[in-house]
């Protein structure tokens, strides 16, 4: 059994995507992979975060992790 923790700050304080009670958000994952075909760095899981909203364009990073295999 493999555990693993990761932890992230939500925007509580303040800005566009600050947690608010009652109100829906976006919450999206990605994962370069362990062998990129472009230019990005291997191994990096990121964590967005947005309130749901037409208007919002963009995600806000949350968090970065770099991933290794054992």
């Amino acid at each position: 059994m493999v555990q693993i923790t990761m932890e992230g700050n939500l925007p509580v304080t303040s800005g566009p995507d600050q947690a608010v009670q009652g109100q829906w958000y976006h919450v999206a994952v990605t994962f370069t992979g362990l062998s990129p075909t472009n230019s990005d760095t291997a191994g990096v899981l990121s964590f967005y975060w947005t309130l749901l909203d037409g208007s919002r364009t963009n995600a806000d990073l949350l968090a970065t992790f770099n991933m290794t295999r054992i």
